[in-house]
């Protein structure tokens, strides 16, 4: 028998918003400014290159706001990079509306852009993780921004993708948690081997909601398709326990290998950092607030990457804190953090994912108003010519 879901009053949903708008908003402030930190320096101009989406590619740019204009979209409907991750040497970029970007660490030019239209052209493609070393990306319809999403065509909710034949594959549907294909999964968070993942009706105009936990017992990618749902055990939680999973933990829990990183900032700065840890995509979020500032204060944002060698932090601005090496590079300052400066983004851009490949950068970048997105591209950044 399929479930059904639970109505919740229509405040939680927006709370639930609230909460999620919280990642993605920016702040226009910057940190230089804020922390009176003028020895940041700009990475050298011969060490990093630009790089704009169009319809069906990318290409280069001198500058972002040189990439041609475009009608802005919301967030959901926008060419624009929605996650990223690095397994072992490789770094994988998901594209909304696009495709994924398999990273090369030589020649940026030569970075291949995977399209499958049935999982990119109507579907939103959101955070990205690993299963068994491949790269498995969630996948979701937004009736609210998006009319062809109406349309009963079922469709999985998981995506595995497969580097060497740049083949993508179903995963797992909403018929694989016993739940019919009316049902959307608008969200999933994993952690080590437990999947967290909000269900609501395909019915924009419904707020349904339900909230589940699953985890198999055996590997889903090596299982075949219809076994993988004997395979699966979900225990259904509520919606304080989700948010609780949803919330940043105080900066004072963050691994030690962050607060070595961040140490130059000053006590009053505040800021919200995403951890992600290589080879997985697990994601965890920390929040630096001081008792001097006001409730009301919103902190800077920024993506931390942790790797075996080194530890890196990109904040919206472009302000960048490093410690550690490069791949078969030496320790840098004695092991100390140093601090740099991406190319300054005009006003209205800001940077976002971050993955590392060898000892290229990629930084995603976009243009925001409000809940809509405009021109959208990357910067590449060579550490070793910023470095050595």
């Amino acid at each position: 028998m399929k479930r059904k879901l639970l109505v919740l009053p229509l405040f939680i949903f927006t709370l639930l918003i609230f909460a999620c708008n919280l990642k993605n908003s920016s702040k226009t402030t910057e940190v230089i400014a804020e922390t009176q930190m003028p020895e940041i320096k700009p990475i050298p101009k011969k060490s990093h290159k630009w790089y704009y989406f169009t319809y069906d590619g990318f290409k280069q740019v001198s500058l972002p706001q040189k990439a041609p204009q475009v009608l802005l979209k919301p967030w959901t409907e926008a060419i624009r990079i929605s996650s990223g991750i690095t397994i072992g040497t490789e770094g994988f970029l998901t594209v909304n509306k696009l495709g994924l970007l398999n990273c090369e660490p030589q020649d940026e030019n030569q970075a291949k852009l995977s399209v499958d239209n049935q999982f990119f052209a109507n579907l939103t493609v959101d955070n990205m993780t690993s299963l068994d070393g491949f790269p498995v990306f969630h996948v979701y319809k937004n009736p609210e921004f998006n009319s062809v999403a109406n349309t009963n065509s079922n469709h999985p909710f998981l995506v595995q993708y497969h580097p060497e034949s740049s083949v993508f594959m179903p995963l797992l549907f909403t018929e694989d948690l016993d739940y019919s294909t009316g049902i959307e999964v608008s969200d999933v968070i994993y952690n080590n081997s437990e999947w967290t993942v909000t269900l609501k009706s395909a019915d924009s105009s419904k707020k349904e909601f339900e909230y589940l936990t699953f985890s198999s017992y055996e590997s889903l990618i090596n299982t075949e398709p219809n076994k993988r749902k004997d395979i699966i055990t979900a225990t259904e939680i509520t919606e304080g326990e989700y948010r609780s999973k949803l919330l940043p933990k105080n900066f004072s829990q963050a691994p030690e290998k962050v607060k070595s990183l961040l140490s130059r900032l000053p006590e009053t700065f505040e800021y919200f950092i995403e951890i992600a840890e290589p080879n997985l995509g697990i994601k965890s979020s920390y929040i630096k607030k001081s008792s001097k500032n006001t409730e009301s204060s919103i902190p800077m944002e920024a993506q931390v990457l942790l790797n075996d060698t080194f530890s890196l932090a990109v904040f919206t601005d472009g302000t960048t804190f490093f410690e550690g090496a490069i791949q078969d590079k030496y320790v840098i300052n004695n092991g100390n953090p140093v601090a740099f400066r991406l190319p300054k983004l005009p006003m209205g851009f800001s940077y976002s994912t971050i993955i590392v490949e060898n000892n290229i950068l990629y930084v995603a970048w976009e243009e925001k108003v409000f809940y809509e997105v405009g021109r959208t591209g990357f910067l590449t950044v060579d550490l070793e010519k910023v470095f050595y």
